[in-house]
């Protein structure tokens, strides 16, 4: 099954990833255009699955529900869940590197509460 993402609000999330782990604004968009630049062009190997070279998520909760864990986490000030396997080694309050699976991702816009 393949999923559709529109690309403003991909560039926009992962700039935001890239901007919480430290870079400029500036610089966090330009990593971020290229990114999904590089995906649109067919090169996913050079696009955002690239991102989990630039950030180690800190873990704010994590909560084990057998079959996987939701580990909970802030990037530029946004609050984000992920699902991880259990035996991933999640604990609170430590740093841990995360991939995004676009086959998963659920991107929510903020202005209408709405799956984009």
């Amino acid at each position: 099954m393949e999923t559709l993402f529109k690309t403003a609000p991909l560039t926009r999330a992962m700039e935001a990833i890239v901007a919480a782990a430290g870079s400029e604004a500036g610089e966090a968009r330009q990593v971020a255009e290229n990114l999904v630049t590089a995906n649109l062009l067919g090169h996913d190997s050079h696009g955002i699955g690239m991102i989990p070279r630039y950030i180690d998520a800190v873990l704010e909760v994590t909560e084990p529900m057998g079959m996987e864990t939701l580990v909970f986490f802030r990037v530029n000030g946004l609050d984000v869940c992920a699902r991880v396997s259990p035996n991933a080694g999640a604990r609170e309050g430590t740093p841990m590197r995360l991939a995004a699976s676009l086959d998963n991702m659920h991107l929510i816009d903020d202005a209408t509460g709405r799956v984009i």
